[in-house]
Formats: structure tokens, C-alpha cells, sequence
């Protein structure tokens, strides 16, 4: 093997072991550097191949912890992410890259039975499998697309498995805790399933639940071989194709030997008898979804999955048309300004207004009032061209040029090229290559901005807060677009200044990451 880096700080698990003593882990920087250029020289140099597999087995907890501590500077980020996030992204994807091909230099001596692996194959390739895994879900944290070599490189260590016949075979990972048998198959569909799972589509949190709870469902979905007809749809990837998991309603005629097939029969299973026992009042720990998820983000994670998993569901996709939509993000204060016309200033000069003006206001029922902030509003709040299909209360929209960064579950208003304006929220959020793509999910009927101040029993006024109304249709209610923690239920408010109209707050129907809508009662 030819060696152009220096020499690795080591060559054996002892001496690996005493460079980890002196890795100052407080320094995150520091010991992502001195890490990835040892996993580099390690992976250039000619070592035993037994001592490489034992010094990865060291090096891999430390590469997890490291890659925990960068996920917090772009985890759950707007997008596109900022140089700095990017940064500690791309210093996670060096670390995993690097001890993969650590594992992979000691495939070839497996395949060739080389004495002093004996023994090591299931272990070694399914530790290979999870740094695979591992990428899968660095991509998802970033709302990312993995890299074609990426999934290759996956697929590769799925033929070796299968090649030395240890697919099945049990090992021990302390790596993945909450899994009851692990194999090179469940750790390969694990990663499989996590990317199916469409991470664009999810919050961070869910992102993780997912990555947990396939720890124990993994194991039910086998990539195999043979053909075998599925009541559910047929899962399918093909080993020499840079893609993951796509779905197939029946198999081709003339099957290529790279196809393999897996069935989703035991995920549906799985899936629907939490989501009944969870409905029936049973606890997500009871199910073995863990005590620290709440019912109701159990049933809507577990519902998201069994769409992506069980059904011929697809991830948002290209936009179909190319229609020119203005998009407004920003948050509730940038909606309420391009549906007033105005900046929200907490309190509206009406409130203050002289005798005289009071008199001109009732006899023209319109006063002229100066924004101060409606300059710096145009500039931090633009309308922003983008290029998608807009079919009914949804579409999938996306942009090349820099602009505004947008986060999944932001509040945002579009206006279509006949200048209809509909108020709406990021459904899908991703970052392919230079392109920024969306889902947008609209809210039916016209949307118009208020201000609401509570009804205090105190001698005080309550701060002003702004808000959107939305028209009640169908088995919708109708309902505010209030800030986070604003709700409290039964709480009063109403419209300051003349002509005053009083509401209740009823329910909480949705939140998100700027706002809440609430059900409202007319007083």
C-alpha cells in the first residue's frame, strides 16, 4: 500500500489507547483535526489488518461523541446553512469517511481468508455498515442528499456481507443500545429505513426518534434475494445503483442479480398495533417507544412512517411546473406586515390619538399613519422569487439564487402571479447541492392581520401581540396565527382602540416553529 501521509501516532490498540488518554475531547476543534488526520495516516499505512479493525473499534465512540458535538452547531438550522454550520458539518462527514476506509482496507484480506482475520468477518462488516448508517443519518441532520459514491460504498459492504455469508449472523455492538439482535442485514436496512424515512420532512427530534426506534425494528425487514409477494408495497434496491430503498407494486420480469427485495409485511404490523394501542390509551413507553415522547408526536411520527415505509409514497420531488411564486418567510411579524401593509408596532397610533383626530377618524373612517420601519421591513422581510408548482393548498417550490434562510414548520405568505396572496407553512425543507427546495402547505380561505391584546383583571394593560386570522372551513375552525407560548386556554382578548371586538381562546390546533394556531370562539 502506498504511503504518501506521515506515519499514524500509533499502529496497535495499546498505543491507540494511550493517544486517546492525551485527546483533549473539552477542545471540539482541536480533537476533530487531531482525529481525522490519525484516521487518515491509519487508513494509508500498512498495519496488521486484526489491530486496524481493533483500533477503529477504539477510535469509533470517540468519532460518535465528536459527531455529536458538531451536530449541535447545524442540527435543526434554517437553511441554507451558514459557512460556520456548514464547517461543522463537513468536519463530522471527514471523521466517518476517514474510519470507514479504515474497514474497508481490510475487506479485500477477508475475501482472501487471510489467517489472522479469522473469525472477524461479521464483525468487521457490520461495523462498516454502521459507519455507513451513521452517514445516512449525518446527511438527514442536515437535511441533505447522500452522496451517490456514499450509497455505493453502502451497497459494497451489503455484496461482502453476503459474499461471506455472515448477513445474519449475531453480533454485539455496545454502540446501539436499544437494539435486541444486531446483524450486518439489520444494521444494512437500518440504514436503509432511516433514509426512506424522508428526513426533510421531520424535525430534528423526530429525526432521532426514528434513528432509535430502528434500532429494534430493523430486524424485520430482510433484503433478500428471492422474490416473495408482500400485502404491502415491495421495497426494492438495487446493489449497483448509487440510490437507496424505491418501491415497486410487483416484480420485473427478468430480475437483474444486483436486485434485492424486502418486504415491509412485519413494519406494518409493528406500526399499526402501536398506533391502535396508542389510540386505545397505552403509553409510548408501554409500547417501547420510550418515556420520553409524548402520545400525541408518537401517533404523528409513527403515522409518517408507516406513509414512507408501507406505502407508494415518495419524498417531495422536483417541482413538476416552473410558475414564478413570491415567497415571504420571516416569521408571524413579516406575515403580518405583507398582510397589513404595515409593521406591527405593538400598539397602533390610534390608540393615541388627539380629539381632533378622533372626530376626522369617525368621519372618514380612515386615518394616515407613518411607519417608521416599513424601509427597514422591505429589506429584512423581501418578496422572494421562487420557481415551482402551486396546485391547491400545497406545492414544492425551489430556489438557486441566495436569500432568506427558511426553517421546516416556518410561517411564510406566497403570491402567485395573479397576485392572491395565501398564508401557509414550510412542510419540506432540503438543500441539494446549490438548490434550496420546499413544500409549502397553505391554509384555505382569505388570511387577515390583527393586533389582540389580553383582557388583564389588573390595573394594566397586557402588551399587544399580532396576530392572523384564519376563516373556518369545512370541519376547520376558524382560528388565530398567535406567537409561541401565547395560548393559555379560556384566555380573553381582544382588538385595542374603537370598535373593540372580544375573542376566547379555545384549543390549540397546531404549533410551529414561530408561531401557534389556536381555535377561537367569538365573545
Amino acid at each position: 500500500m502506498t504511503n504518501s501521509l506521515p506515519s499514524p501516532a500509533f499502529d496497535d490498540e495499546a498505543g491507540c489507547a494511550g493517544w486517546l488518554t492525551s485527546l483533549p475531547l473539552t477542545n471540539i476543534g482541536f480533537a476533530q483535526e487531531s482525529l481525522g488526520d490519525q484516521l487518515q495516516r491509519l487508513a494509508a499505512a500498512d498495519i496488521d489488518p486484526l489491530q486496524r479493525v481493533k483500533i477503529a473499534e477504539r477510535l469509533r465512540e470517540t468519532v460518535l461523541y465528536l459527531h455529536g458535538e458538531l451536530a449541535k452547531r447545524f442540527v435543526d438550522r434554517p437553511l441554507p446553512l451558514s459557512d460556520a454550520e456548514s464547517q461543522a458539518w463537513q468536519q463530522a462527514l471527514r471523521l466517518w469517511t476517514a474510519l470507514w476506509e479504515n474497514y474497508s482496507a481490510c475487506l479485500r484480506l477477508l475475501l482472501d481468508h487471510d489467517p489472522r482475520m479469522e473469525g472477524w468477518a461479521a464483525r468487521t462488516v457490520q461495523r462498516g455498515l454502521f459507519v455507513g448508517k451513521e452517514l445516512m443519518r449525518l446527511y438527514g441532520q442536515a437535511r441533505r442528499q447522500p452522496t451517490p459514491e456514499h450509497w455505493e460504498e453502502l451497497h459494497a459492504y451489503y455484496r461482502f456481507a453476503e459474499m461471506l455469508e455472515v448477513t445474519s449472523l449475531a453480533v454485539r455492538d455496545k454502540l446501539l443500545p436499544h437494539a435486541e439482535v444486531i446483524s450486518c442485514y439489520s444494521t444494512y436496512a437500518h440504514a436503509l429505513l432511516l433514509a426512506r424515512a424522508d428526513p426533510c420532512a421531520l424535525t430534528a427530534r423526530e429525526w432521532e426518534l426514528t434513528d432509535r426506534w430502528l434500532q429494534g425494528w430493523s430486524r424485520k425487514f430482510f433484503p433478500d434475494k428471492v422474490f416473495r409477494p408482500s400485502e404491502q408495497v415491495l421495497l426494492v434496491i438495487d446493489l449497483l445503483q448509487g440510490t437507496g430503498l424505491a418501491t415497486r407494486e410487483d416484480a420485473p420480469d427478468n430480475s437483474p442479480p444486483s436486485l434485492r427485495y424486502g418486504s415491509s409485511d412485519k413494519l406494518s404490523v409493528s406500526l399499526r398495533q402501536r398506533q391502535k394501542r396508542l389510540q386505545a390509551g397505552a403509553t409510548p413507553a408501554e409500547l417501547g417507544l420510550g418515556d420520553d415522547v409524548s402520545v400525541a408526536s408518537a401517533e404523528r411520527l409513527l403515522a409518517h412512517l408507516y406513509e414512507r415505509w408501507c406505502m407508494l409514497s415518495v419524498a417531495q420531488g422536483a417541482p413538476a411546473a416552473k410558475q414564478q411564486i413570491a415567497v415571504c418567510g420571516g416569521g408571524l411579524y413579516a406575515v403580518f406586515f405583507r398582510l397589513s401593509g404595515r409593521t406591527f408596532v405593538g400598539e397602533s397610533t390610534r390608540d393615541r390619538l388627539s380629539y381632533r383626530a378622533i372626530e376626522d377618524a369617525a368621519t372618514f373612517d380612515t386615518l394616515p399613519e407613518h411607519d417608521s420601519q416599513r424601509d427597514q421591513a422591505e429589506k429584512d422581510w423581501p418578496w422572494e422569487s421562487w420557481v415551482g408548482d402551486r396546485l391547491g393548498f400545497g406545492g414544492s417550490l425551489e430556489r438557486r439564487v441566495p436569500g432568506n434562510r427558511m426553517q421546516l414548520n416556518q410561517l411564510l405568505v406566497a403570491r402567485d402571479a395573479t397576485g392572491r396572496i395565501s398564508c401557509g407553512i414550510v412542510s419540506w425543507l432540503g438543500e441539494l447541492g446549490t438548490t434550496l427546495r420546499i413544500g409549502i402547505k397553505l391554509w384555505p380561505g382569505e388570511a387577515g392581520a390583527l393586533i389582540l391584546r389580553a383582557v388583564s383583571g389588573v390595573m394594566r394593560d397586557e402588551p399587544a401581540v399580532p396576530a392572523i386570522a384564519l376563516p373556518g372551513v369545512g370541519r376547520e375552525p376558524s382560528s388565530f396565527l398567535l406567537p409561541p407560548r401565547y395560548f393559555q386556554v379560556g384566555r380573553r382578548v381582544e382588538t385595542p382602540g374603537a370598535g373593540k371586538r372580544s375573542f376566547r381562546l379555545v384549543k390549540s390546533l397546531e404549533r410551529g416553529a414561530d408561531f401557534e394556531r389556536v381555535a377561537f370562539s367569538v365573545e
